[in-house]
């Protein structure tokens, strides 16, 4: 633990450096220096601690003061917001120093602010003096601004979001804090009758018992509690790539993926489609002649539900999510409908030379997942996973596969019509999977009232499903976000049918990297 006077020196050599908001507060997260700083230099006099040599001018000081907040009870999202005030940061989003007071892993706050009630904060801010750097106006370093890329380039601006952070530190509270110091003698995170009590201090010496003791040695040992943040791209105004700067870190600080895995996850952000798009749906028969169109019937009297077999491919492009969904004026013609990218993120390279793959639930010969929608003697639906087969695989070398391609299909078994699901494969050398879980349909929809719902296979590093108890957070954007208008009227076949989608999204890490085989 460093002393009085290292720790001050420390603070003001964090001034004008680059910060990752998504972190604690703290100094050692601190990044490289952003803002310009003066060459003049001159001696500070800091209240409690002397005087400091060689300080730039425009760093400036002021006494602080000692204060007790005591917040309302506030629901999750406004005591966010009431931390980034502090901070001069904007937004209900969770900063780093939110989710290290309230204990949150912060890896989904959306599921985070699901599961709290309600926040509040009740503690003692004892501020020995505050530093700011006083320049203006504020810019940044040259280097900086050349280090900033003008295109859309996932690995360059990963790796300037990991160098220099999301902000800059303008002003700093060189202060301690003690929150709910009255509850002496609690353990650290105290629970009784659904509260859970927080007791933490930051600054002088945490192992005293009691607050008056630790009181006499915050003058020995001060910590930084509180910075001020300015946006680094607020002083990029006109520089190119700003906008795509701006987009990258406020996808990172919204879904706050792993830093190591930033390149990947903005590799994935590209916009997405669903295929086949409305305008490539039939209006009408393409000729007088009547198609036979195959067919699933649950009752002896009950109505039929006609199945488009038709192959969905699109290309090489990877497959983020999967629906069904129902065709027809009748809304009786079942169809797969897949989303994708609209542009193959860099670090995929598609095999060329090789076709794609075919792998469908028909190939594994075993009669128990073939399950009867109502009666035995009727339509059937195979429930058997559809995965790419292991014997494709190439020993020795790194090869994953991924689904560009899904198609829906009948056979008869047994004088009964049964559905298949079957996937398009397209080879990934030089990658591998590196964990996977299978992810099931959001709906409400139980077993026994839908025959099929969507279960989709994707990483498990940055996707969990949400629970239902909870509410829904809906960050779609698109304008049709639950599906292709249908006419209105009463469709019939919903209650055997989930329509509701399953994908990927900003949540969901690649599940795919580097293989060593080819690194």
């Amino acid at each position: 633990m460093m002393s009085g006077s290292a720790s001050v020196e420390n603070a003001l050599r964090c001034l004008g450096r680059g910060f990752d908001v998504s972190c604690d507060f703290r100094l050692k997260y601190c990044k490289g220096k952003v803002a310009a700083a003066s060459d003049e230099k001159a001696e500070l006099i800091v209240p409690g601690f002397g005087a400091f040599r060689d300080v730039p001018v425009d760093v400036k000081c002021d006494k602080g003061d000692r204060i007790r907040f005591r917040s309302d009870v506030l629901e999750f999202n406004k005591m966010s917001e009431l931390f980034n005030q502090r901070s001069s940061l904007s937004g209900k989003i969770p900063s780093g120093l939110f989710n290290s007071m309230f204990l949150f892993d912060g890896s989904s706050w959306a599921q985070d602010a699901a599961k709290t009630k309600c926040l509040a904060l009740d503690g003692y801010f004892i501020s020995l003096f505050n530093l700011r750097l006083d320049s203006q106006p504020l810019a940044l370093s040259s280097h900086i601004v050349d280090a900033v890329p003008s295109t859309w380039d996932p690995a360059a601006i990963a790796s300037f979001i990991e160098n220099y952070g999301t902000h800059i530190i303008a002003p700093e509270a060189f202060n301690v804090f003690d929150t709910q110091p009255k509850l002496e003698g609690l353990c650290p995170v105290t629970c009784k009758e659904g509260v859970t009590v927080i007791c933490s201090k930051r600054g002088g010496d945490a192992s005293v018992s009691s607050h008056s003791e630790w009181l006499l040695t915050v003058p020995k040992l001060p910590d930084v509690i509180n910075f001020t943040f300015v946006p680094i791209t607020s002083l990029l105004k006109g520089v190119p790539g700003t906008g795509f700067l701006s987009h990258a870190i406020n996808l990172y600080l919204r879904y706050k993926p792993p830093i190591n895995e930033l390149k990947y996850f903005l590799d994935f952000q590209h916009h997405k489609m669903w295929a086949p798009m409305h305008n490539d749906l039939p209006l009408g028969p393409s000729s007088n002649r009547s198609v036979p169109t195959p067919a699933l019937q649950f009752t002896p009297m009950g109505p039929k539900l006609c199945v488009n077999t038709n192959q969905v491919i699109v290309k090489k492009w990877p497959v983020t999510g999967m629906r069904l969904h129902l065709e027809g004026k009748k809304n009786n013609r079942l169809a797969i409908h897949l989303q994708h990218l609209t542009c193959t993120p860099k670090f995929i390279k598609v095999q060329p030379d090789k076709p794609p793959l075919w792998r469908g639930s028909d190939d594994i010969a075993d009669e128990r997942y073939c399950e009867p929608v109502q009666w035995k003697m009727f339509a059937h639906v195979c429930t058997a996973p559809v995965k790419y087969d292991p014997n494709w695989l190439i020993s020795g070398r790194g090869t994953a596969f991924i689904v560009t391609g899904a198609q829906l299909d009948i056979k008869v078994h047994e004088s009964t019509n049964v559905l298949h699901l079957r996937l398009l494969y397209s080879e990934v050398p030089g990658c591998i999977v590196s964990q996977s879980k299978w992810v099931h349909s959001p709906s409400g929809f139980s077993e026994k009232m839908s025959f099929l719902s969507m279960s989709f296979p994707t990483s498990s590093s940055g996707l969990e499903k949400e629970k239902q108890q909870g509410p829904v957070f809906n960050l779609d954007s698109a304008v049709f976000p639950t599906g292709p208008p249908v006419p209105v009227g009463a469709q019939k076949m919903l209650k055997f049918v989930d329509t509701s989608h399953v994908a990927t999204g900003p949540r969901t890490a690649p599940a795919t990297g580097s293989s060593p085989a080819q690194s």
